[in-house]
């Protein structure tokens, strides 16, 4: 354990994560009095910004830089947060489109521990605060915050969204969430606040959600019904009611799941107050552009490199779609490793008909499963190769790989970050 906070000045955003990590005995406490105690202290809440709050299964972090991106090229001076970084945390705090200079950073956790005073709080609250600490100083008119786990007890609702975006309900963290959708939903709409818009980003919403929505009075915009994007051909139309905007970019990534991000991004746009969304035809144009690291991310050459960090059972049929869309002349190599409490079988399966050879190894951590686990949970008949890390199964598959081949990473976070960590020089495995 750390044995004391980091100095006022001079300290890395390292040693401030590393200091986050000995706060409290747990990873995951899904409860926000501890974290609005120290919000108060630090005077962010009420934030002095507008808020969307983003929150749902899959495409949160996309549909937030979605926003970001619009707002940003309406002349909008827009912070947003994303989680968890894949990289550096730096990635997860901006302001109109570029990474908060990391001193910064490290002051505004130097503020959130002298606020903190004792109380303890998990790594993610610890990181969630700070990030906020740091949009506060830079003063944007409008923050977009990806809420991290479920959303009613999440650190990130403690600050009161204006207009609130659920992409979808699917089912993952079940440990924390529950195992159904009805479950899940109630956390999910717990970012809705009364008489303020609500968007969601499918047309199915499950009971709970609709439920929360009437209790509260909340006007629902809803994909499908409320909103449409339609796809025609190399281009697509978003509707509303009889405003349409039409010939918007292709995406950079594949799939009706970004259509929908999309769509869900435009109408949460066209629902902040005037001044605000002024020249939303316009800008819509930038849409096209918008890509996350580790998201469906193509990285070119001879042997196409897709890394993405698909966990669960939409986000994986999403990655399939994609596959299938890219069509390869060559084999698909696949990297996997997934945590234990993931659905390992269905996801391997789902991928079955689109991976030629597998490369796995498995993940450190109480939620990990080493590999020889793994494999007896992945789908019958596919016959991994085993390697000591997601490093090596990653040179593995890029060893065997032949020009026209591409390889794959996914399943988990950490899956993606080794292989991005190779490519970007780190020192991964």
């Amino acid at each position: 354990m750390t044995e004391g906070p980091p100095a006022a000045t001079g300290a890395t955003v390292e040693e401030w994560l590393a200091w986050g990590r000995s706060l409290h005995p747990r990873d995951v406490v899904l409860e926000r009095t501890r974290c609005a105690a120290v919000a108060r202290r630090l005077g962010s809440i009420p934030p002095p910004f507008l808020v969307v709050s983003v929150a749902g299964t899959n495409g949160k972090g996309t549909c937030v830089a979605l926003v970001e991106a619009m707002l940003a090229a309406a002349g909008v001076r827009v912070g947003a947060y994303f989680s968890p970084p894949l990289l550096r945390f730096a990635e997860t705090v901006r302001v109109d489109g570029r990474e908060v200079d990391e001193r910064e950073l490290c002051a505004a956790f130097a503020r959130v521990e002298a606020a903190r005073d004792g109380v303890p709080l998990t790594p993610f609250e610890f990181q969630s605060l700070a990030a906020v600490e740091a949009l506060r100083e830079a003063e944007p008119e409008v923050a977009v915050l990806e809420i991290g786990m479920g959303g009613r007890d999440d650190a990130v609702n403690i600050f009161e969204p204006e207009i609130a975006v659920v992409t979808n309900v699917g089912i993952d963290h079940v440990r924390w969430l529950g195992s159904t959708r009805e479950e899940i939903a109630t956390h999910k709409a717990g970012i809705i606040r009364p008489g303020k818009p609500v968007v969601y980003g499918e047309p199915d919403p499950p009971a709970a959600f609709l439920e929360r929505v009437a209790a509260l009075g909340a006007p629902p915009y809803r994909f499908g019904k409320d909103f449409l994007a339609e796809i025609e051909g190399e281009s697509w139309s978003w509707r509303n009611g009889d405003v349409v905007f039409r010939g918007l970019p292709a995406p950079a990534m594949h799939g009706p799941f970004w259509y929908r991000n999309a769509a869900a991004a435009i109408m949460a746009m066209r629902l902040l107050p005037g001044a605000l969304q002024a020249g939303c035809r316009e800008v819509t144009g930038v849409l096209g552009a918008v890509a996350l690291p580790g998201r469906q991310q193509v990285l070119a050459g001879e042997v196409e490199k897709i890394i993405d960090v698909a966990h669960n059972h939409d986000s994986v049929r999403a990655l399939r779609s994609a596959l299938r869309v890219r069509n390869s002349q060559g084999n698909t190599l696949c990297v996997f490793s997934m945590l234990k409490d993931k659905d390992i079988e269905g996801s391997t399966a789902c991928l079955r008909d689109v991976v030629d050879n597998w490369f796995v190894s498995g993940l450190p951590g109480p939620r990990g499963l080493d590999a020889e686990r793994l494999v007896g949970r992945m789908a019958p008949g596919l016959e991994p190769s085993v390697h000591q890390d997601i490093a090596a199964a990653y040179r593995a598959a890029c060893r065997s790989a032949r020009p026209g081949d591409r390889v794959v990473v996914w399943g988990s976070f950490q899956a993606a970050r080794a292989a991005l960590e190779i490519e970007s020089g780190g020192s991964s495995g």
